[in-house]
């Protein structure tokens, strides 16, 4: 054995590529055409552990060594194949995984990165999951990501929301289908009446046996319901043996991407896939095995005494019945007083929950609120402050995604129960950064019309009647305001990594000449030479092709076939509002300060980042920067 691992793991593929041809013999079924390295190739291998080495202690026997040393082997050149130029075999001499045969990045500095092919040939079998290999092993051999901005951008476990009107609520595809689950296991029961669903593996045997052939004897709508109603029962009985929970998995990246999924701490499953896996096998034991491997896994859990990892989430229907919370009965009731409300403090106005109605909100509060005092303590009483306090909320709650809900905390703060009433966003899934704010205090927001603490100076104004529709704005802005930010950090990034070694003043000159050189191509590219005619009308025709060239802040300013067109973008949107504030701001560039030239004045202005604002408003976000500039430059001058 080599002292260097890489030279030892070299010489260690080199055997078992050498061993593989025998092996495809033995194992494989002969055909060395199956073994090309792609997807079709990585599900045979799972057949052939669950149906020859079904344990982890099956594939470290050393007896077995024949079969899990070239099979190890095979999936860690998927790997290494995917970028020759960049990963290698390795020894791994520590941790965890000391002995194994690992695939890691040549770079040294990464060398921690490591992929355990070996390790991966253990889960198979203890997960029991026939798509585990296949999923993991599909971003090596066709990636469903190929953008160069995160996928977790778009992804989701809730599925995508729609307003219910009959509930005045938001619902999840997620939600709807843990709505369901209890009468599709009815749908379920009719069709095995002979068959006792009490989420046994004896159970999910039956129910395979009737999957593999019920395609054969229904229709499609029919089939269609069943199908769903074998997924509720499988990943139910999965569970309630191992753990976890409901979500709909909507990761651009997963295969698994558009279904129901079952999630605890160490892997997903479909159901729905499992339900393919049987129809193709026909063997019976795909549900059986997969629940085998569960129930192995919660035993050698409780034997560890880690009990956490083993709760589940609880399904409404089955074990119980969903019950608004004590502010959704608090909204609904104040939904049903509304009317009343409207006919003695807002009559003449029209009440649809826009912005324009939060000014008006606005405006009743300022005529029956002293300036400098509470909402709460407002003269007409309790009835007026409900009604705001409402109306507020449910605005915010329609808007986007939401909930109503109550913070105990904040109410023992404010002296009120009242002032704990707040909208919270719905998370798309566990800790995902969706911007801010994620929640409003109402009470708090309302007081902030009468008395604008937030706002300083020596204008500081007695009240902001426009407070509420500002945090409208902000309110349903926040996961996009998000988006662009990293988006703007990770391009920062990129830009620094490939910055030169010029001075600034130098980088500044050549960006601005390249620019200026640049620009008849650009403007005949993307429109006319009517068009940009450097006028303030004019950034509502950039606007317009901003939209049309990119659907989003990452395409826009991260996706490289656009680089050409933000940077010509940049420096138009920059030079129209210098050269109608030329006294005001100037080009700039300072590397320490930010990667690319910027204007420097009494408004510093990223161009490039302001040019993704684009996508937080439906037009004049571009006019509203110069309109910044010139009203602050008015206030300073006089």
């Amino acid at each position: 054995m080599s002292e260097d691992p890489v030279a030892d793991g070299y010489a260690w593929a080199q055997r078992q590529q050498n061993a593989f041809p025998a092996w495809v013999t033995r194992y494989g079924g002969g055909d060395p055409g199956r073994w090309d390295y792609g997807l079709d190739s990585v599900n045979t291998l799972s057949y052939l552990i669950f149906d020859y080495f079904p344990t982890t202690e099956a594939i470290d026997d050393p007896a077995n060594a024949g079969f899990s040393d070239p099979a190890a082997w095979y999936l860690g050149e998927i790997i290494r194949r995917s970028v020759p130029e960049k990963l290698c075999w390795s020894r791994q001499d520590y941790g965890p995984d000391a002995g194994d045969y690992v695939v890691r990045p040549t770079a040294k500095t990464r060398a921690w990165e490591t992929h355990n092919p070996r390790a991966h040939l253990r889960f198979t079998p203890s997960f029991g999951d026939p798509l585990w290999l296949r999923s993991y092993y599909v971003s090596y051999v066709a990636p469903l990501w190929d953008k160069s901005w995160p996928p977790w951008i778009f992804a989701s476990e809730t599925g995508a929301w729609s307003w219910d009107e009959a509930g005045q609520r938001w619902v999840s595809q997620r939600d709807q289908w843990l709505d369901n689950i209890a009468s599709l296991l009815g749908v379920l029961a009719t069709q095995l009446d002979d068959t006792a669903l009490d989420y046994s593996t004896a159970s999910l045997e039956a129910v395979e046996a009737f999957t593999v052939t019920s395609t054969d004897t229904n229709d499609a709508a029919q089939v269609g319901t069943l199908r769903d109603a074998v997924v509720a029962y499988v990943g139910e009985c999965l569970l309630r043996t191992g753990g976890g929970r409901w979500i709909w998995d909507i990761h651009p990246e997963h295969l698994t991407s558009g279904f129901p999924v079952v999630e605890r701490s160490v892997t997903r499953v479909s159901p729905a896939h499992l339900i393919e896996f049987a129809q193709a096998r026909r063997d019976g034991q795909t549900f059986a095995r997969i629940h085998r491997a569960w129930m192995a896994d919660a035993e050698g859990r409780r034997r560890r005494g880690d009990q956490h990892s083993l709760q589940r989430e609880l399904t409404p229907g089955l074990d119980y019945t969903p019950e608004p919370s004590p502010a959704e009965q608090w909204a609904s009731g104040q939904r049903n007083r509304f009317l009343e409300w409207v006919a003695r403090y807002g009559a003449g106005h029209q009440w649809d929950f826009s912005a324009d109605s939060l000014d008006v909100i606005a405006r009743i509060i300022l005529e029956h609120c002293p300036a400098g005092s509470s909402v709460l303590h407002a003269p007409p009483g309790e009835d007026f402050v409900d009604g705001v306090l409402w109306y507020l909320g449910e605005t915010l709650h329609r808007a986007k995604p939401s909930r109503w809900s109550f913070s105990a905390n904040v109410a023992n703060i404010g002296g009120s129960p009242r002032a704990g009433l707040q909208i919270s966003a719905n998370l798309p899934y566990d800790v995902y950064a969706i911007g801010d704010p994620m929640a409003v205090y109402l009470v708090q927001e309302l007081d902030l019309v009468v008395r604008p603490r937030m706002i300083t100076g020596p204008d500081q104004p007695e009240t902001n009647p426009r407070r509420l529709s500002d945090t409208f704005q902000s309110w349903i802005t926040a996961t996009i305001r998000e988006r662009i930010s990293q988006s703007q950090k990770r391009r920062e990034q990129a830009k620094r990594r490939s910055g030169s070694k010029r001075s600034d003043e130098e980088t500044l000159a050549r960006w601005l000449d390249t620019r200026t050189k640049a620009f008849p191509d650009w403007k005949h590219q993307f429109g006319s030479v009517s068009d940009w005619d450097f006028s303030i009308d004019s950034l509502d025709k950039l606007e317009a092709v901003i939209r049309q060239v990119a659907a989003g802040p990452e395409e826009l300013l991260e996706d490289k076939a656009n680089a050409d067109f933000v940077d010509g973008a940049a420096w138009y949107f920059g030079e129209v509002l210098r050269r109608h504030h030329p006294d005001h701001v100037r080009w700039g560039y300072e590397r320490h300060y930010h990667p690319e030239p910027c204007l420097l004045g009494w408004f510093d202005t990223i161009p490039a980042e302001h040019l993704a604002t684009v996508y937080t408003k439906d037009g004049g976000v571009l006019r509203k920067r110069y309109e910044t500039i010139r009203a602050h430059r008015e206030a300073r001058t006089g």
